[in-house]
């Protein structure tokens, strides 16, 4: 009698301590983590007017590809319009247009230093942007002082035919806005982009009258989910504690 008693503890506190252990193992699930891809942390320096220069590329570490092309275009108005990345704020890409003026950019990022999209990413080979499916929406941070609907436009490229666009909007009120754009809200042209194969990508931008906008970082991200370990492992943990359970009850 005094073995089987002995035996019965010893199993249930083995069962108990199995259980506990799967459930504790749940309240630090493994995660699958998201792995962002840098399109642009805006930390190589390039500076355009409309007064000076209008388009200029440039080799950039801190970009997708490596390198950048910008360009800025005066569309009405006769005053000074400027955007500079890195200048002159660390980090930050800074467009601003002149009183009465209405000025655009366009940032292209495709591999090279030139205007014309080459699709040319990794060589042509392309980027994925989910990074094996963990990630799946674009984001930045920006900030303005007017709010401008829809001036903003994201085209993330396959090929020429197959692209996918977001457009994004200006909040103004000076503060910093962190903006998520899911890959799944992109509009497709033609096919759509293949997010996993992405060519090139190019930002297009137009500003109004005495417009300051600035971005902080470009890149796609995504947010961690529990790894099937962690269902197997809560499952575990329950099946332990309610055979425990009906073990006691016996008793």
């Amino acid at each position: 009698m005094n073995s089987i008693r002995k035996t019965r503890k010893t199993s249930g506190g083995r069962l108990l301590v199995c259980g506990l252990l799967a459930l504790t193992s749940i309240g630090l699930p493994s995660m699958a983590v998201a792995v962002p891809i840098i399109i642009d942390s805006f930390s190589d320096t390039q500076s355009l007017s409309t007064a000076g220069t209008t388009s200029s590329g440039v080799a950039a570490p801190g970009a997708i590809g490596g390198n950048r092309f910008a360009a800025i275009t005066k569309v009405s108005g006769t005053g000074t319009d400027t955007l500079g990345i890195n200048v002159p704020n660390p980090g930050l890409l800074a467009f601003s247009t002149a009183a009465a003026d209405m000025a655009s950019f366009r940032l292209l990022w495709d591999g090279g230093t030139d205007a014309t999209n080459s699709f040319g990413l990794n060589g042509g080979a392309g980027v994925d942007l989910t990074a094996g499916g963990t990630n799946t929406f674009i984001r930045f941070a920006i900030e303005s002082d007017l709010v401008v609907a829809n001036n903003g436009v994201l085209n993330l490229f396959t090929s020429a035919g197959n692209f996918s666009t977001a457009t994004f909007s200006s909040p103004g009120g000076g503060a910093t806005i962190n903006v998520t754009i899911p890959f799944a809200s992109f509009l497709p042209t033609g096919t759509g982009a293949n997010f996993a194969l992405i060519r090139s990508a190019e930002l297009l931008y137009t500003g109004s009258s005495q417009l300051d906008m600035q971005l902080d970082f470009l890149e796609a991200s995504g947010t961690p989910t529990p790894e099937p370990t962690s269902l197997i492992l809560l499952g575990g943990g329950l099946v332990g504690l309610v055979v425990l359970s009906r073990r006691l009850a016996k008793r």
